[in-house]
């Protein structure tokens, strides 16, 4: 069949129009199955048409999306009951989409933006959402954030959450959604709360998975790039590589013994031996602490003189 030429295909924005305002009366009602299918439509959409994030259609629907996310994400649901897990799920899918958007985040109220991180770390805290549930909450927290939105306190609470969210949330993702709010959160709030952050930095650096490894690496290089030498978090590292263990041990020897054993044997792990060496000793770095002087120097140095 030949195709009219008098006939003119739909524009990105009309039909974007059109889906919005179908979308929006969907989540306008009662019906459980038709929010998540217009959650999943609009979530498609943005995939679509993610290079015109600007379009008036989309930022005249901002206020009415807010509003049906977060009456949608707050609901009280049993975790056995699928139907209202996937609203919730979905519903958060669709908002991590728009605030991870430069361009959309910008225009999102700040009311929203405050709720979403404030809810998030409840249910975090809590811990009794499905782990779904909880790698999406995470995901909100390892967004970028205006200044205004992150204050002091707010920060403080998130790495506060995050710092034991591995003995509540398992997997590999609660992982990389830490290291990336290690990546976003202000550096001058990293280095005001060491004791929060250092330890699981350390085991993302050592962890046998590589996407963490590797994470971990560039997070690290920016945190050391923007802090500089930082006596808090060298005596932090100092202090946890002198910790002693139940083997009469200390951290040091079993952070000496991850790299030699676990990490230089495969060719994969090994070759990240001299950058997480490299990046420890950085971290050390500050105008009170010379190295040289340390009474573990002569063992930390054996790990670089293994790797040439």
């Amino acid at each position: 069949t030949v195709a009219d030429p008098n006939v003119q295909s739909p524009q990105p924005t009309q039909s974007l129009e059109m889906l919005l305002e179908s979308t929006t009366q969907q989540l306008a009602g009662e019906l459980l199955s038709s929010r998540i299918d217009a959650y999943i439509q609009l979530v498609g959409m943005w995939k679509s048409y993610e290079d015109v994030p600007d379009c008036d259609a989309l930022a005249g629907k901002l206020d009415t999306l807010c509003y049906f996310i977060q009456r949608d994400v707050t609901r009280d649901f049993e975790k056995e009951n699928v139907m209202e897990r996937n609203l919730v799920i979905s519903a958060l899918k669709l908002g991590i989409l728009l605030s991870c958007n430069k361009s959309i985040s910008m225009q999102l109220p700040d009311e929203f933006r405050v709720f979403m991180i404030d809810h998030a770390l409840n249910a975090l805290q809590e811990c009794k959402l499905p782990k779904a549930v909880l790698n999406l909450f995470a995901h909100v927290l390892a967004q970028e954030f205006p200044p205004k939105i992150l204050t002091a306190s707010r920060c403080t609470r998130i790495l506060s959450v995050m710092s034991d969210i591995h003995s509540r949330v398992s997997g590999t993702n609660i992982l990389i959604y830490r290291l990336n709010v290690y990546h976003h959160l202000p550096k001058t709030i990293l280095a005001s709360h060491p004791e929060l952050w250092i330890e699981n930095l350390i085991a993302a650096l050592l962890n046998s998975a590589s996407v963490i490894r590797s994470r971990a690496i560039d997070v690290a290089h920016r945190i050391i790039a923007e802090l500089g030498p930082n006596a808090a978090v060298s005596k932090t590292v100092l202090d946890y590589f002198d910790k002693e263990l139940p083997d009469g041990h200390r951290m040091v020897s079993e952070i000496r013994t991850r790299m030699l054993a676990r990490l230089m044997t495969p060719v994969e792990s090994g070759v990240h031996v001299p950058q997480i060496w490299a990046i420890l000793v950085l971290l050390m770095r500050s105008r009170k602490f010379r190295i040289e002087q340390w009474h573990h120097f002569k063992e930390w140095t054996l790990i670089v003189q293994k790797c040439f």
